[in-house]
């Protein structure tokens, strides 16, 4: 599916030096990441609401704040390939280093709120009303996960991107939390200890994680590391 989409919407594609192909790369990478996010996070914010999980509509806000970093791609994209003028005599290219820094911020902004309601939920827990239906409908976002990580990451080695592997990145780890929400969920049943809140914690650890990384790596090359 990815290799139709790219000779669909990027045409000759193999001309990575181009600006106007990388251009073309990148909002690719961002409108599918747009499309994807939109979805998930209608329909887990409706199964976390069903079954009075916050870990769960945690992600979902996680999923919408991937949906601003992947619209932060696409502006990222088109002005990273503008040549170079009187005013910038080598180019927008450092656009894209920007681009990701912002997308790392994102990151970093839902981690804390995530950590926060996850902290509030371990001293006033409330009852996970588990159902059938819910459980599906999560597990079915972990594919849709694997493939952005995925098309994100092809796309992104192939026109060495610091915006796309970014978007890689955070797609693994959402792959990650939403497998810790669904057995959180599960858990829920079984163990005396508010474990939603916990998994809310470790979700926005490796959130938080995810947006420095992706920031050290990003504020390197703005600095011009070798």
């Amino acid at each position: 599916m990815l290799k139709f989409l790219i000779s669909r919407f990027v045409p000759n594609s193999d001309d990575t030096s181009n600006p106007e192909v990388r251009e073309a790369y990148g909002t690719l990478g961002g409108v599918l990441g747009i499309v994807c996010n939109l979805i998930l996070f209608a329909i887990k914010l409706t199964a976390g609401y069903a079954i009075n999980s916050i870990a769960v509509v945690s992600d979902a806000f996680n999923n919408l704040s991937d949906m601003g970093s992947s619209l932060v791609s696409i502006i990222g994209a088109r002005l990273s390939s503008k040549r170079a003028d009187a005013e910038h005599p080598y180019g927008h290219g450092r656009a894209e280093y920007i681009s990701a820094l912002i997308i790392a911020f994102f990151i970093l902004f839902f981690g804390a709120e995530l950590l926060k309601s996850s902290v509030i939920k371990i001293f006033k827990p409330d009852a996970v009303e588990l159902s059938a239906v819910s459980v599906g409908i999560l597990i079915t976002s972990v594919p849709v996960k694997l493939w952005m990580w995925h098309y994100n990451r092809v796309m992104g080695k192939k026109i060495n991107s610091a915006i796309l592997m970014a978007a890689s990145k955070d797609s693994l780890n959402d792959t990650i939390a939403t497998l810790a929400v669904i057995i959180s969920a599960l858990l829920a049943y079984v163990v005396p200890f508010p474990i939603d809140g916990i998994a809310g914690v470790c979700v926005s650890g490796l959130v938080i994680y995810t947006g420095i990384r992706i920031a050290h790596s990003t504020t390197d090359r703005l600095m011009g590391v070798a």
